[in-house]
């Protein structure tokens, strides 16, 4: 096995001298050879071979300006053999059958320049590859930096250039590169795709490096324009050289450090080698615990698999072109060998490179057995990130471009006329319209290939996780997928179990926010010079809630709720009503019950004693109306104890105003009863017409006055009505239930009530200097009074209180009247009644007249005083004329 091995190798070596020999041009230089096959119908490639060009000799004295490309490339590598692969596969047949037409190729290096593309595209177009062919499309494997000019060359002979790599927004304008395609989505899809990985974390502060040319600005300016759209917030922006020098990496890191909440950073840079530099810088300058974000361009580069000082990355990711692997080539590429390949000069160099080693001696006359007994199975791992697919595409879509035209007939042509192009002299302007409509089923994928209106194809992403090995190395894991035609909007989807942090050591997610999330209960509060993400978190105003982090506004509580002391709940409002089991409403019924009581003695004593002088003389028909409205006084309470309602706001005042005017009208009557009698006895008159004439209408009177203001409040029932109305928006926590009294609907209620008191008032002042027999009408006087009081008081409260505290004061001034009533109008009688004539009955007759002491003043203990001091009116009692029956 081992000489087969060497004769293998030895057989290899002398093929490569031989064919160099034969090439007078041949200098084993990797920018003086453009590989060549030789077909019916030629492609043309231009790739990177290598990745640096360097001036050899700007001196212009010998000839012009020379210059050289050093540093092989792998990922040119890898697209150079996937076009030859795919270019053999369909020659071969083996998918796609173009009728005995062979396709060749002609292949150029770019260098990764500007101005050695341009060299190649003219090495490919002018022959200097050795042959006198034009190709009829040109596969580009360049970056965006480059590509422009080689768009722009192939322009002026309508030559179809399909890039794979370049994905630069700018060449999506089809006006200014009509002739550019490309299999690869444009970055904006990308910018994109990374803001939804920065999403899914919940990032909201980044910064952004990017190199300074439209690849870094136009990346980046697609991703700030869609980050503002979702609330990110780009924290700095830095553009650096292609080549980033010293100062700009110093630059750079100096940024990183000097924003130390930033963990996250956005990358749109052109080379992996360019990135490798910052993070070296970081790593000398231990800055740590970052997390990058970053494009195809780096974030799979071969160059970071065997290194060991990224200890500065908290972890890493990135989205590159979809990873379709396809097993064949994949399978292909590793058996390539310095021996077996169509791109030997190339490939040395890149297997050199590979294996850090030499396949010849200096004066390559000796070969490095050592060096070829390699196999690229060694670095599988290495190269497995490497995407192929885009190449293997732009070959197809040429190739079924030229199979739609080998199998086109007219009039089904898409010429003019429909007229069919002819393949032997297809020209290159042909075969782009073919290419705007190429559809294909792809072999591998089992999809529709097609490009569409601005010559590309539908964004399709792998998303990658960098994982830190035990060794401390950098191995990059496919964690997701970014795909623009899912249905259900869901574009990307990714594993996030399976992602570590703080490099490889925890599950728990960093942040990298500007402001620390609102918690609930608060909302953000913007500063108009400031970023979005960069807020305050103040608590939400009076009545309003937050329920979620980062609440930009409070939500108000319904009507009836206010929120609780956290402003993170709604909670029903009490009602301000008096409740019975409110203290004060137990008291004031205790209140109304003693009232009651004692009202029932009264009416008890009164009808023991019904035949006594001083009932008789009190007009029992009066006094019982009297006793019947105090006792409805004292229960008149529970009206407004009870929640109100519509129909209870209008008995309060309805029943309120009846009741006054009952008991005024009672009071009318014996005032102007006791001034009518003391003036007709004070004359000499006689009182008889007037006794009766007074007891056949007071009845009537009391019914005519108590009915006129049972009309009036009908009449206010339809001209004022009272409603309920609830106030919730005065107090915080409470919801004000309460009747809507206004001054007119007192004044529609009680103006009567007040003309009654009023009078009566004016009576009891003219009967004021009357002697000591007329108490009751002193009696009258003070109950009138302390009623005018009462009831400007009481509405004057009434219409500026609200809540229960209404109620509470309208139920005290009504207890305060009545109890007024019933101590004035009945406890003296009921006191002479009881205690002054059992007295009298336990004394033995006498002619001489007893004197019962109360207070201050003398009772006259014969019954005809005891009539007089108990507020009887006898004006006359020496005859007995009107005596004590009124």
């Amino acid at each position: 096995m081992n000489r087969f091995v060497y004769v293998y190798i030895l057989l290899g070596g002398v093929f490569l001298l031989v064919t160099c020999e034969d090439r007078p041009n041949c200098t084993h230089e990797p920018d003086a050879f453009c590989p060549v096959l030789e077909g019916d119908i030629y492609i043309g490639g231009l790739v990177n071979i290598h990745r640096v060009t360097v001036v050899t000799d700007n001196s212009l004295t010998e000839g012009p300006i020379k210059e050289k490309c050093l540093d092989p490339y792998d990922h040119g590598m890898f697209t150079s053999l996937s076009i030859l692969y795919a270019i053999d596969e369909i020659n071969a047949g083996t998918f796609l059958d173009l009728k005995n037409v062979s396709i060749g190729y002609m292949l150029s290096d770019g260098c990764r320049s500007r101005s050695v593309a341009l060299r190649g595209a003219s090495d490919i177009s002018t022959g200097e590859c050795g042959i006198n062919e034009t190709p009829i499309a040109i596969v580009a494997d360049t970056f965006s930096g480059s590509i422009g000019p080689v768009a722009n060359y192939f322009q002026l002979t309508n030559t179809p250039v399909i890039a794979v790599w370049a994905t630069s927004v700018e060449f999506t304008d089809t006006n200014l590169y009509p002739t550019f395609f490309r299999t690869v989505p444009n970055d904006n899809h990308q910018a994109d795709a990374l803001i939804d990985i920065v999403q899914s974390f919940n990032w909201t502060w980044v910064g952004a490096l990017a190199t300074d040319e439209n690849y870094g600005r136009l990346g980046i300016a697609h991703f700030r324009e869609e980050a503002e759209k979702r609330g990110i917030c780009i924290a700095y922006e830095m553009y650096l050289p292609t080549v980033i020098d010293t100062k700009s990496v110093t630059e750079a890191v100096d940024l990183l450090m000097n924003n130390p909440n930033v963990k996250v950073i956005i990358t749109f840079i052109n080379s992996g080698y360019e990135v490798a530099k910052i993070f070296k810088e970081c790593d000398r300058r231990n800055v740590s615990k970052k997390i990058w974000v970053g494009t195809d361009v780096w974030i799979i580069s071969r160059i970071f698999a065997d290194n060991t000082y990224y200890n500065v990355i908290d972890a890493a990711f990135g989205t590159s072109v979809e990873e379709v692997r396809n097993e064949d080539f994949w399978n292909y590429f590793l058996s390539r060998t310095p021996n077996n390949t169509n791109i030997n000069f190339w490939f040395n160099e890149f297997w050199e490179k590979t294996f850090d080693c030499s396949l010849y001696s200096e004066n390559r006359t000796v070969m490095n057995q050592e060096c070829w007994s390699h196999s690229l199975e060694e670095k599988a791992d290495e190269f497995r990130t490497y995407i192929d697919f885009t190449t293997y595409n732009a070959v197809y879509a040429i190739g079924y471009a030229i199979y739609d035209i080998i199998e086109c007939s007219p009039p089904n042509g898409l010429l003019k006329d429909g007229l069919c192009p002819d393949v032997s002299q297809l020209e290159q302007w042909q075969l782009m319209q073919y290419l705007r409509n190429v559809n294909f089923t792809h072999h591998i994928k089992d999809r529709q290939f097609m490009f569409d209106e601005n010559y590309e194809v539908l964004a399709r992403y792998t998303v990658y996780d960098w994982k830190r090995t035990p060794e401390n190395t950098v191995k990059i894991e496919i964690i997701g997928e970014y795909d623009k035609s899912a249905e259900d909007g869901n574009y990307l989807r990714m594993n996030n179990s399976a992602i570590l942090w703080d490099g490889g050591t925890s599950k728990k997610v960093p942040t990298s926010v500007c402001s620390l999330p609102c918690k609930p209960g608060t909302r953000k509060l913007h500063d108009t010079k400031q970023p979005i993400c960069c807020f305050d978190c103040v608590p939400c105003s009076s009545n309003t809630i937050s329920t979620n982090e980062d609440q930009s506004e409070c939500d108000k509580c319904a009507e009836g709720y206010y929120s609780n002391d956290e402003n993170t709940e709604c909670l029903l409002k009490e009602l301000d009503v008096l409740d019975w089991s409110d203290p004060g409403a137990i008291g004031f019924l205790v209140w109304s019950g003693v009232g009651c009581i004692l009202t029932f003695i009264t009416i008890a004593i009164f009808y023991v004693k019904r035949e006594s002088e001083i009932v008789k003389s009190s007009s029992r028909d009066l006094s019982m109306i009297l006793h019947v409205g105090i006792v409805f006084g004292f229960l008149s309470p529970i009206l407004f104890i009870m929640s109100p309602t519509d129909t209870l706001c209008q008995l309060r005042i309805s029943i309120s105003s009846v009741l006054d005017s009952l008991l005024l009208s009672v009071f009318l009557i014996k005032i102007y009863m006791v001034i009518q009698i003391f003036n007709r006895g004070k004359k000499g008159k006689t009182m008889t017409n007037l006794k009766i004439r007074l007891k056949r209408y007071r009845l009537l009177i009391v019914s005519m006055i108590t009915g006129f203001q049972i009309l009036i409040v009908v009449l206010a029932f339809f001209a004022s009505p009272v409603k309920v109305v609830k106030d919730v928006t005065s107090s915080t926590k409470t919801t004000i239930v309460q009747c809507d009294t206004t001054l007119i609907t007192f004044m529609w209620n009680d103006l009567f009530n007040l003309i009654l008191i009023v009078v009566c008032f004016v009576f009891a002042f003219r009967a004021r200097k009357m002697p000591h027999n007329y108490h009751e009408a002193r009696f009258i006087s003070v109950v009138m009074t302390f009623w005018i009081i009462i009831f400007l008081v009481s509405i004057t409260t009434h219409l500026f209180t609200v809540g229960k505290l209404q109620p509470i004061i309208a139920i005290m001034f009504i207890l305060i009247l009545y109890t007024l009533i019933l101590m004035m109008m009945f406890l003296p009688k009921c006191y002479l009644l009881i205690v002054a004539q059992s007295r009298q009955n336990s004394e033995p007759p006498s002619p001489k007249a007893v004197v019962v002491k109360s207070g201050h003043r003398n009772f006259a203990t014969s019954n005809e005083t005891l009539s007089r001091e108990s507020g009887v009116q006898d004006c006359n009692s020496s005859h007995n004329e009107f005596s004590t029956h009124l």
